[in-house]
């Protein structure tokens, strides 16, 4: 599994002839069942029809690939093929069956849990288990680890736990090593001697799989340290050799006078059914998060913020919830520095299924981060749409520096009518006016009580019943309202008299948002504390006196 330069490279695109099925691709039978039945996946994508016969075979493989490609299914099929004959081996030939013989090496927390779901799904009907190692820390905690590692056959986990609990004894069994998100991995401060260190650990026999959107300097260095003669397999879909962009995927932008007009902007966009379906927006830190929520909570609209503050089970349990239709619009961050050191990224590695709209409320600072935000769209096959608001001739500017240079992507304006933004314009700057920095504030401070007291359960719950753990998480609603004090029921109702826009009349369906009668205010009666006369006068006592 070491050194030397790639043996050959295949260079695939969307239009490139390749099997139509898994199992065609040599996979085992078993593989091919779970794909079927618990992935639900129809057919192997480009990445997957050009890796998963290399890998099959044993060779190392490093694939370059873009975000939303299929790469994980690209490594995970074969990794359990691997597995899976291993294990037959070892029970025909009378030994324990059940020892780590993958390791697959995630940038982070976030990514190592959806990693993880992938393969339990994939053997969910063998024997055999998967483990995920996410932020542990503590010498019993680390023994711990060490004794867990001897029973699951697959251990996915980032690189600063699995340095700390991987052994020699350990790692004497693996056959496959993987890198996923190589370039992410070694774009952290820490990791990149973190990988290293797990690279040395892994037997000179092993197999390796280096997986990467992009192919730097630095993951050449890792491809050099960790893989021998591997097969190079690089897919273009994002962006192809002319810079076209994808056609699955539509871009988009909306030009408006200042910061707060996006909001004005987002808000009648959502009233006229212009962004509709699972969206996915990107602000650049968790404050303009909090901010965007507690705007959107004053209308009654629900939302949910992936804080990257939180811990890694929260925000996997968010994402859960999002991906099954709880609520349909999630804020993300993905700031530099956060992503470093709490090992999370919205951007990068997170799979987020049937996302109509991606929208950058705020503009990235790089071209790469804006290329993987758009990702989270058009993603296995799927189209999408990606939405840039900018707010002035510089903003716009920088916009489509962001773009590849060769890129011949165009961005047309999505247009509103200004008379249905002028309508709404006094409601959102009323509804603005609440959300102050103080607001703010406490918005995240709420957020992180409320982690923290269902954190003390789920901690009692983990080692428990499993139901009991179910139900907790259940309790954790991440789209509920933050200030439910100041929010305002009757700002979710458009009245009559502001239906004048026709654009309006058209896209509100009969009775569906839309106040026929005005909101009437209930008043407390009075009681009469007025008493009769005869009363008076015997609780009078100067009527008393006799003169």
């Amino acid at each position: 599994m070491r050194s030397s330069s790639p043996r050959a490279s295949t260079d695939q695109t969307p239009g490139t002839r390749a099997p139509s099925t898994f199992a065609a691709l040599g996979l085992d039978e078993r593989v091919v069942s779970a794909v079927r039945r618990r992935l639900h996946w129809r057919a192997p994508s480009p990445v997957q029809s050009s890796v998963i016969p290399s890998a099959v075979g044993g060779r190392d493989v490093v694939a370059c690939a873009p975000t939303g490609s299929g790469k994980t299914g690209a490594y995970a099929l074969p990794v359990v093929h691997r597995v899976l004959r291993r294990y037959d081996e070892a029970v025909g030939g009378g030994m324990d069956g059940e020892v780590m013989r993958a390791l697959v090496v995630v940038p982070t927390q976030d990514l190592a849990q959806q990693v993880g779901g992938v393969f339990r799904a994939l053997l969910a009907d063998t024997p055999l288990h998967a483990l995920v190692l996410v932020g542990e820390e503590g010498d019993d905690v680390e023994q711990s680890s060490r004794m867990r590692l001897l029973s699951a056959s697959v251990v996915i986990g980032t690189p600063a736990v699995l340095s700390r609990v991987l052994t020699t004894g350990a790692a004497s069994s693996l056959v496959v090593l993987v890198v996923d998100e190589a370039d992410l991995v070694l774009s952290f401060t820490d990791h990149k001697e973190e990988v290293e260190a797990v690279v040395r650990l892994t037997p000179r026999t092993a197999q390796g799989i280096l997986v990467s959107a992009t192919l730097d300097e630095e993951v050449e260095q890792l491809r050099a340290l960790a893989l021998r003669q591997p097969e190079a397999v690089r897919v273009e879909a994002e962006w192809d050799h002319q810079g076209q962009s994808d056609a699955r995927v539509q871009y988009w932008m909306a030009r408006v006078q200042s910061a707060d007009d996006k909001l004005l902007w987002l808000y009648t966009a959502l009233r006229l059914r212009v962004l509709h379906g699972r969206m996915l927006w990107f602000v650049n830190d968790v404050a303009s998060a909090y901010r965007l929520k507690l705007f959107l909570d004053r209308f009654g609209i629900s939302s949910a913020v992936l804080n990257a503050d939180l811990p890694a089970r929260s925000r996997a349990h968010c994402v859960a919830q999002f991906q099954a239709g709880l609520f349909d619009l999630l804020i993300a961050t993905d700031e530099a520095d956060v992503a470093e050191r709490r090992g999370f990224s919205a951007a990068r590695g997170m799979d987020f299924t049937h996302v109509a709209f991606v929208v950058h409320v705020q503009l990235p600072d790089t071209a790469e981060r804006f290329m993987h935000r758009s990702g989270r769209t058009g993603r296995a096959g799927r189209r999408g749409s990606v939405l840039a608001l900018v707010a002035s001739d510089a903003e716009e500017a920088r916009l489509w520096r962001l773009l590849p240079a060769s890129s011949s992507t165009t961005m047309p304006p999505l247009p509103i009518a200004p008379e249905a933004l002028e309508t709404f314009r006094y409601r959102v700057e009323d509804a603005l006016c609440a959300c102050t920095r103080q607001a703010v504030r406490e918005a995240q401070l709420q957020a992180l009580r409320d982690e923290i007291l269902h954190s003390k359960t789920l901690q009692r719950r983990v080692s428990g019943n499993d139901e009991l753990l179910r139900r907790d998480l259940n309790a954790l609603q991440h789209d509920r309202v933050m200030r439910p004090a100041r929010a305002s029921p009757h700002l979710a109702h458009i009245p009559e008299y502001m239906l004048k826009c026709a654009a309006l009349r058209e896209a509100l369906p009969a009775n569906n948002g839309v106040a026929k009668e005005p909101v009437k205010k209930s008043r407390k009666k009075k009681k009469n504390k007025k008493r009769s006369n005869r009363g008076a006068r015997q609780l009078d006592p100067l009527r008393r006196l006799a003169l």
